[in-house]
């Protein structure tokens, strides 16, 4: 099956009318699920699978040693967690006619286009690994996501503050740096949680409950771009392509609550987590980047395209995550007021 190829038809040249050669922003989504895995890249030569290994704690020793007497002793065990490496890439391919008359630059277009769109591929396969875990709190108490019929509630992110703390989940202390995607920078000790705008206009309306919007924090220094507030520890960002189960919850009623087909209630997600949570591993030294081919008029040697007609720019990227410690990241389900 061929793909399909950018012509003059589905790029029409700019004739007898007034075009403006400032290009409109596209919206996007910010991108911050892979924002707090570990970084384990996969060597080359070195299999598909990634095995993260968990040594599990001992038991104190409580009991007093008998003079003279060597006790049982311990032995080590461990947990393991397994990723395999997936490809993921996609690719345009543009005609020759369009790179000569259109008043954009295609290529450069298409350059953007898909860097845009790997990035965002990678996001919500995180997005997804990280909403499957199975430590999860229903908003409200109630004990399944078809019975969500509440907006966030403060007293829930309470029981999360409280159950991450009880399972000794670290704090994050240190982020890796957004200006040079190298080395780490120090921020303030604090939980972190990755929801929805929509959830995130409810959770302002908690201002008299604890939480803190953004602009009021006494420390600007380290604030995210998508950042709009914390509560008791945890700080929330916020982007469009957090997990939500359209219809998933219970009936919409009289409750004011977002529902897509008018029904039942729409159930958002709130990712709740400490340090070393989860985990992505590329491969190393291909961590993708775009692939351009543009033909060559002294080209002779490509006979699937012999009179130079289509340049192709394309990604692909070897790619997997995984959850590390299911019970250092909580999934938290609500509704959201309409």
């Amino acid at each position: 099956m061929t793909s399909p190829i950018v012509t003059t038809v589905t790029v029409p040249p700019a004739i007898q009318e007034y075009y403006d050669r400032v290009l409109l922003k596209r919206a996007l989504p910010f991108l911050v699920h892979t924002k707090w895995a570990q970084k384990r890249p996969i060597e080359k030569g070195s299999g598909k699978q990634i095995r993260f290994r968990k040594y599990n704690s001992l038991a104190p020793a409580l009991q007093p040693l008998d003079e003279g007497v060597t006790p049982v002793g311990s032995s080590m065990t461990y947990t393991d967690v397994t990723a395999t490496l997936s490809q993921y890439g996609d690719f345009i391919t543009i005609s020759d006619v369009v790179t000569l008359v259109s008043p954009d630059k295609i290529l450069t277009e298409a350059v953007e286009l898909l860097g845009e769109q790997e990035g965002e591929t990678i996001d919500l396969l995180m997005r997804n690994i990280l909403s499957a875990g199975t430590s999860v709190v229903y908003a409200n108490n109630v004990t399944s996501r078809a019975g969500v019929a509440k907006e966030v509630q403060h007293t829930d992110l309470d029981k999360i503050v409280r159950a991450l703390k009880r399972n000794n989940v670290r704090p994050v202390t240190r982020l890796i740096n957004p200006s040079t995607g190298v080395g780490t920078i120090p921020v303030p000790r604090s939980y972190w949680a990755i929801t929805h705008p929509d959830v995130g206009a409810d959770l302002m309306k908690l201002e008299a409950n604890g939480f803190i919007p953004v602009e009021k924090y006494p420390n600007q220094a380290t604030v995210l771009d998508s950042e709009i507030g914390a509560y008791k520890g945890i700080r929330f960002v916020e982007t469009t392509n957090a997990k939500v189960f359209p219809d998933a919850g219970g009936a919409i009623g009289t409750t004011g609550l977002i529902s897509t087909g008018g029904t039942n209630v729409d159930v958002y997600t709130i990712l709740v987590f400490g340090a070393e949570a989860y985990g992505e591993s590329p491969l190393s030294g291909s961590t993708s980047g775009v692939i351009i081919k543009a033909h060559s008029p002294k080209d002779t040697f490509d006979v699937s395209d012999p009179l130079n007609q289509r340049s192709t720019a394309g990604w692909k990227a070897l790619w997997t995550g995984a959850i590390l410690q299911d019970d250092w990241i909580i999934r938290y389900e609500c509704g959201a007021k309409a």
